[in-house]
């Protein structure tokens, strides 16, 4: 019998052809699809090159961390899946990384044997190719006894690679100094071994370091010898996690504001500065790689509630073992304070144009800006009672007049130590020329 005078071989063969139909149907579809999901994710491309214009082979760019065009992120920097990506520079240093999340902007590192590591901030694909400068590795000059070498490893031996390594003290047989030392290399970068190098002013040196990572917990180095015959190791490990959410008085969370950390111990050569993380759509926040065995002031950030009338009080958290996951902290709002004032020079001059008066939390790094009107008024919104703020104002050629209470004059910078106890604090700030 022929096969299409069966009934039943008919409708299957029908039924073949009309899946074929759809099958090609979907495959053009899911073609069209890719090629639209292609174009809207943008890709990264760019070229490296030596100072001399000359294209640098080999270079390895990765996607270090990333960041939100606008707003703030409830990722951590090095959590986005694009970060990682990464390509090696072809024979005229041009590299492409492709299928990037339009909605990020990026921090890359640069990597090339014979070359200083480097990170580029603020690349924004969208912008067209990124043209990097790097610079040859600078030969140190200095004998064997003024080179520190050491090498950063992960806990399980892997070396980091774009650690940041910064010198914060330096100690020698006639002195110790913190801060920017003279003839100390200032920062230098991790390469793909983890190793670095710097340079120091005096033989057998000892150096304290704070090295930071993508992913790993921030850690300030004990005193470590230049001259050392074998290298230091620096291990970093992953750290602490806090878990928690910012709530509105009535329990809603509170999203798009920055949590804040910072070590309360702000000792020299031990601190490891704060690190910080936006909330989600919910209020939650997680915020990774704190130091183990830390006590941390935890805050939300003044600038994002100045315009709610909210306002967070700080508390102090003590992180625990490296590893460990501190869940269920609860950050709360109340009603927030604000700070009035007025800057007035003597026999009623006009203030300098472009003045600004700065207001700190106490303990942190939680800072705002405001313009100095003509007419001297500032105004500060969604600040936190109950605790002390440090108001920063300089007019150049000026101080605080003598007897305002709390100020700390240093030349013509006054710092005022503030503690706001009302739901409003009016502040009277006349001034007087400095004593020459």
């Amino acid at each position: 019998m022929h096969p299409l005078r069966c009934p039943f071989v008919f409708a299957r063969v029908i039924g073949l052809l009309a899946l074929l139909v759809l099958i090609a149907g979907d495959v053009a579809a899911a073609q069209k699809s890719a090629a639209t999901f292609a174009s809207t994710r943008p890709e990264l491309t760019g070229t490296v090159r030596r100072q001399d214009g000359r294209p640098v082979v080999h270079a390895a760019v990765y996607i270090y961390t990333a960041a939100w065009r606008t707003g703030t992120s409830p990722f951590c920097p090095s959590c986005y899946v694009d970060c990682g990506k990464w390509q090696r520079t072809g024979s005229t240093g041009a590299f492409r990384i492709r299928s990037l999340d339009p909605k990020l902007i990026f921090r890359l590192l640069v990597v090339c044997e014979g070359y200083e590591s480097t990170f580029v901030s603020g690349v924004d694909p969208e912008r067209g190719p990124v043209s990097i400068v790097v610079r040859r590795a600078r030969v140190l000059s200095g004998g064997p006894g003024r080179i520190l070498n050491g090498r950063v490893l992960d806990t399980d031996g892997h070396p980091v690679v774009g650690a940041t390594v910064e010198p914060t003290g330096c100690r020698w047989a006639q002195g110790e100094q913190y801060g920017g030392i003279a003839g100390l290399t200032p920062l230098t970068i991790t390469g793909a071994d983890g190793r670095f190098h710097l340079e120091c002013p005096f033989d057998s040196a000892l150096i304290r370091m704070l090295i930071k990572a993508r992913g790993l917990a921030p850690q300030a180095t004990d005193w470590l010898k230049a001259g050392a015959s074998v290298p230091h190791v620096v291990r970093l490990t992953q750290g602490v996690t806090l878990s928690g959410m910012v709530c509105r008085p009535n329990g809603q969370g509170l999203a798009g504001v920055t949590v804040q950390a910072t070590p309360v111990d702000h000792s020299s050569g031990t601190f490891v500065r704060w690190s910080e993380i936006g909330t989600d759509a919910a209020g939650r926040f997680l915020l990774p790689n704190l130091a183990a065995g830390q006590e941390y002031q935890v805050c939300v950030k003044m600038e994002g509630l100045s315009n709610s009338d909210l306002a967070v009080p700080s508390q102090r958290i003590r992180t625990d073992k490296d590893g460990a996951l501190l869940e269920g902290i609860t950050l709360l709002a109340q009603p927030a304070a604000t700070v009035v004032g007025r800057v007035a020079l003597p026999n009623s001059r006009p203030l300098p144009a472009g003045l600004r008066v700065m207001l700190g939390r106490v303990g942190t790094w939680d800072v705002i800006q405001v313009p100095l009107m003509s007419d001297g008024r500032f105004t500060f919104r969604g600040v936190p009672t109950e605790e002390a703020m440090e108001l920063t104002v300089q007019v150049q050629g000026y101080r605080l007049s003598a007897g305002v209470p709390e100020s700390d004059p240093q030349g013509d910078q006054v710092h005022l130590c503030v503690p706001v106890t009302t739901r409003t604090l009016d502040l009277a700030l006349p001034m007087e020329p400095v004593p020459r």
